[in-house]
């Protein structure tokens, strides 16, 4: 058993190292060769590098915009000119939530929480009665795999159908008037193929009959892509013909090229 004197001695020494310890830590301490010179009462010269000092620097990842997955002007739309497209806080926004009461679920369920959106220019080519755009959205990965989900819907095609039909209406009421239609109806296209790179693809002609004897129609195409944190939709609305497979391809193309899935 130690004596009194030994604990103390034993006390001392872990005080005194405990001391160095801490002198050490705040930089108050050199290393042995310091402690030459302060024993010899000479101070110390600093170790100096011919070397320059080493900065390691990580740039910030640029947050995503929305604006730079949505459709250009590109090679592909020869005859297309730019027209007017939507504006204010809806544009560019997701197309779930106007589908949730058919689909059965809550409109907070298919509320559109992207932190940033937005809506290409419109592309109109007058010849063939086709109009070209696109929308995009920045979106958490509890939205990405919310809505891929309502892709797979059982109900998806016939609410987007039923979509499509409400849209000809206002679209026909505009432009023959209260009793220049009647008779629409809307049918699902199952035979239109999906471009490479694509998520979905609904399809739907909306047909009616006109107060002079002839027929109104409008063919509804909408190409769902995504990746990561980007959704996009590839929108075609023509009056003539079904748009063109060629162009459905290069359209989708450009943002599957875009959102990096090619």
């Amino acid at each position: 058993m130690r004596s009194g004197r030994e604990r103390t001695r034993v006390m001392a020494a872990a005080g005194a190292a405990g001391l160095v310890l801490a002198l050490a830590g705040c930089g108050l301490m050199g290393s042995d060769s310091n402690d030459d010179a302060a024993a010899t009462g000479q101070p110390s010269a600093p170790i100096v590098s011919d070397s320059p000092a080493a900065v390691v620097t990580t740039a910030a990842a640029a947050p995503l915009r929305a604006a730079d997955f949505t459709l250009t002007n590109s090679s592909g739309f020869t005859g297309f000119s730019p027209a007017n497209g939507a504006t204010g806080a809806d544009a560019g926004a997701a197309p779930f939530a106007a589908l949730a009461s058919c689909l059965g679920i809550s409109a907070a369920d298919a509320t559109d929480r992207s932190t940033d959106r937005a809506e290409s220019t419109h592309l109109t080519n007058s010849g063939t009665g086709t109009t070209i755009w696109s929308d995009a959205q920045i979106v958490s990965a509890v939205q990405f795999d919310r809505d891929t989900g309502l892709l797979r819907h059982p109900r998806f095609a016939d609410c987007v159908t039923a979509q499509a039909k409400k849209d000809a209406d206002a679209a026909f009421l505009a432009k023959y008037g209260a009793d220049g239609v009647f008779d629409a109806e809307a049918v699902t296209r199952d035979d239109a193929p999906l471009p490479a790179g694509a998520l979905a693809r609904t399809s739907v002609v909306v047909i009616a009959g006109t107060a002079n004897g002839g027929q109104a129609q409008l063919f509804y195409d909408t190409i769902y892509l995504g990746s990561g944190q980007v959704e996009a939709q590839l929108h075609l609305v023509s009056s003539v013909d079904p748009p063109s497979e060629d162009l459905v391809s290069v359209a989708a193309a450009q943002l599957a090229a875009k959102l990096g899935q090619r």
